[in-house]
């Protein structure tokens, strides 16, 4: 995996600081560590820690607007702490209405969905090979 960025499916609650599901994190190349199944990663402290690759998934931060993207990245959360977390994705639905006005439907963390400023937010295209599908589906889901 040689991806500058990266999504964690699977957190882990064993190694701190912990990983969080959804959450974006910069992700550094190391063909050694990649060669073990292994991939270094810049965690929430600063710091870069190996981690197994099957706990997340590459993603590219697109230059295509937010309003026909399947999963969007929060850059901005106008002070909705509850609701929004920068560096976490984050699920649309399309919403011909809102795009009009320059916003976006969002699945939230409280579950529900919002509108939000399209600006909040960056488009991500994931590379998800088929046999880890429903797997990654399953990660990003918003937990009720």
């Amino acid at each position: 995996m040689n991806a500058k960025y990266v999504v964690c499916i699977a957190g882990d609650d064993e190694f701190p600081p912990a990983l969080e599901t959804r959450k974006i994190y910069r992700a550094l190349p190391d063909d050694i560590a990649a060669k073990y199944g292994l991939i270094r990663v810049i965690d929430e402290s600063d710091e870069d820690y190996l981690y197994p690759h099957s706990r997340f998934i590459p993603i590219e931060l697109t230059a295509a607007g937010v309003m026909n993207a399947e999963y969007v990245v929060c850059i901005h959360n106008g002070g909705y702490l509850v609701s929004l977390e920068v560096q976490k994705i984050y699920r649309t639905l399309p919403d011909a209405d809102a795009n009009k006005h320059g916003m976006i439907r969002i699945i939230d963390e409280t579950a529900e969905d919002y509108l939000f400023p399209q600006d909040w937010f960056v488009p991500v295209a994931l590379s998800v090979p088929s046999e880890r599908q429903l797997e990654v589906e399953q990660a990003l889901a918003i937990p009720c």
